[in-house]
């Protein structure tokens, strides 16, 4: 006819017979119009083709729901769908396989691999501080960071936890900020010098100085250090009216 159809058919036996009727005969001429169409049309054509056998497959990999029955041995045509759990991927790096019972009774794929946790890489490195533990770099696994003396974490925390994401990717890293100390009191009468560092912001490092003005002196230690634990090395000075103990005799 004008429609091409094909059916399907199985025989779990091995054995299979097909009746064929036909009201189109070669070589007669046609009587009518619809026994013209039967002269015009294709005929049929059968093929035949074994049952894929059943397949083995790799480790946690999950079948299509619905497909499960397929698994015993699959007809011609038939298609698998596998996945892995949440958080692994194929040993091939996919993280969805298709599979076809081809004709002659062979899969597309001969083997499933087996499902594997996913991989995130090496665990990454940060700005001004360091990886102190890992437990892995695969999913659910996680990696512990510090920072370094003078840099504190942006939580206030000592350390900071990333975990390896079932995406494949590490989490978001932490940042350790420089340390800063607190602002100083204004000295009455005396000159602030900023030998090291940023006097505006304090951070970890910053050398002070500390001058009197004239008839001042100092009382204290001339110079503070801002420290790794974000306070001064010491109380800052005092300028006090400088005085003449001694008063020379004429």
């Amino acid at each position: 006819g004008a429609f091409a159809k094909s059916t399907l058919l199985s025989a779990p036996s091995g054995k299979l017979m097909l009746v064929f009727s036909s009201s189109a005969l070669v070589g007669q001429p046609a009587t009518s119009s619809s026994a013209a169409a039967s002269h015009r049309s294709r005929g049929f054509a059968a093929t035949f083709s074994a049952d894929c056998p059943p397949l083995k497959l790799g480790k946690n990999v999950i079948v299509a729901q619905g497909q499960q029955a397929a698994m015993t041995g699959a007809k011609f045509g038939q298609q698998l769908t596998y996945t892995c759990p949440r958080g692994q991927e194929f040993a091939n790096g996919q993280l969805k396989l298709h599979n076809e019972c081809q004709l002659g009774g062979k899969w597309t794929l001969a083997r499933v691999p087996n499902c594997q946790e996913r991989y995130c890489g090496p665990v990454p490195q940060i700005d001004n501080g360091f990886a102190i533990n890992a437990t892995g770099v695969t999913f659910n696994q996680t990696a512990t960071y510090k920072c370094y003396n003078g840099f504190n974490l942006a939580s206030g925390r000592q350390t900071e936890t990333i975990t390896c994401l079932e995406s494949g990717v590490w989490g978001k890293l932490p940042e350790c900020y420089s340390t800063s100390c607190p602002p100083l009191k204004e000295i009455p009468y005396a000159r602030q010098l900023v030998l090291a560092g940023s006097g505006q912001t304090r951070s970890y490092g910053t050398v002070l100085r500390f001058e009197c003005e004239p008839g001042y002196q100092r009382v204290g230690v001339p110079t503070l250090l801002c420290t790794s634990t974000g306070t001064w090395s010491s109380q800052p000075p005092e300028c006090v009216r400088a005085q003449c103990r001694n008063v020379p005799q004429i």
